[in-house]
């Protein structure tokens, strides 16, 4: 609910400056089913797998990591393109050389910084619903978003376009950011595998 909310939120934010500058969402800054799917699906994947866990011999905890990694992605990558993208001079992610907001896989500070935020609230929101993540859970948390957002731009600059389209690198940035929460908190001791 956060990520719709927030996300729906950043979208509209500065909205006729960001259609000037070519990079508004379309339909009013709301984001079509296939957005949705592709930045949800991984998510669901982890929330079925949770369930399923005492049947595949998987701590649910895995799932819990990886679903909440892959929603802080997804909002951080959001809160990055939304906000960053408002901000001139941004830079590809793989080459550091400056382009025109809205190229895929162009970064700001201001972006990352927002994405940040956005893999903090996801984070919080962890921490707070879910006794087991504690603060270290929550450090893991807002890693694997910031994998996820970095995946994201990363993917943007190199496959997007000609390989997979935006929806493709939001699906795969949010199985990386999901792999990365789940690993990492095996890795930290926060769960057994």
């Amino acid at each position: 609910i956060a990520f719709f909310g927030i996300g729906g939120l950043a979208a509209k934010y500065r909205y006729e400056e960001k259609q000037t500058r070519g990079i508004a969402e379309e339909n009013e800054g709301a984001r079509g089913s296939g957005n949705v799917l592709a930045n949800s699906l991984v998510a669901l994947v982890a929330v079925l797998a949770g369930a399923a866990s005492p049947d595949i011999g998987v701590s649910s905890q895995v799932f819990l990591f990886a679903f909440a990694g892959s929603v802080a992605a997804a909002l951080s990558d959001t809160l990055s393109s939304e906000i960053g993208g408002l901000f001139d001079k941004p830079r590809l992610i793989t080459s550091l050389r400056v382009v025109e907001p809205g190229t895929d896989g162009a970064v700001t500070w201001q972006g990352e910084l927002a994405g940040l935020v956005g893999a903090g609230i996801i984070a919080a929101i962890g921490v707070v619903a879910f006794e087991s993540v504690g603060a270290l859970g929550g450090v893991v948390i807002v890693a694997a978003g910031v994998v996820g957002m970095t995946v994201d731009s990363i993917l943007g600059a190199t496959i997007e376009g000609w390989l997979c389209g935006n929806q493709g690198v939001n699906l795969l940035a949010t199985l990386a950011a999901a792999l990365a929460g789940g690993a990492l908190a095996v890795v930290v001791g926060l769960t057994p595998l």
